[in-house]
């Protein structure tokens, strides 16, 4: 039996998968997996009503999870990344997701994020336009928007902080 930590929307889901089964928060379900075209890609059947859930890996380690035509962002870690993480946050103590910082001088052209909006690392939340080029800058972790320190048309210097995060309550 393998076990994974799934993170969706802020919340953290226990899985775990063996021949036949996968357990969801303590919920055992039967399942088959199915590979799916490319590597990485894979359908889920889940129960007997048949549904199918498809599953793809993207490059940068998260999943997206496609059900009745509703596509969802997920991370997904095994059980020795998830001790690694934990181990990780207990030594640095607790500190929220990193800041979205300027990376060169430029000028904002969009904001897409506002306070109180939930995130997820990788997230694109601030385009900044430097050396006539448009540079997304995204999100590091998940967390919530707390503070924003530009709008469309400032100008920023490198290194600038220009969003700021809050752990999200149910993250810990």
């Amino acid at each position: 039996m393998k076990t994974y930590h799934v993170m969706l929307d802020g919340r953290e889901f226990i899985v775990e998968v063996s021949d036949g089964a996968v357990t969801l928060n303590g919920e055992t379900l039967v399942a088959e997996v199915v590979p799916l075209g490319p590597v990485g890609s894979f359908g889920l059947g889940v129960g007997s009503s048949g549904r199918m859930l498809n599953a793809e890996r993207g490059p940068d380690g998260h999943w997206t999870i496609d059900v009745d035509g509703r596509s969802r962002r997920i991370r997904v870690i095994d059980e020795r990344r998830h001790a690694i993480e934990q181990m990780t946050i207990a030594a640095k103590g607790a500190q929220g997701p990193s800041p979205v910082r300027a990376n060169m001088p430029g000028l904002v052209v969009s904001v897409r994020a506002e306070v109180g909006d939930r995130v997820q690392a990788g997230q694109g939340l601030v385009i900044v336009e430097a050396m006539k080029m448009e540079n997304e800058l995204r999100a590091q972790a998940d967390g919530i928007v707390h503070r924003i320190h530009v709008k469309a048309g400032d100008t920023v210097e490198k290194d600038q902080v220009l969003i700021e995060f809050e752990m999200a309550e149910d993250a810990s």
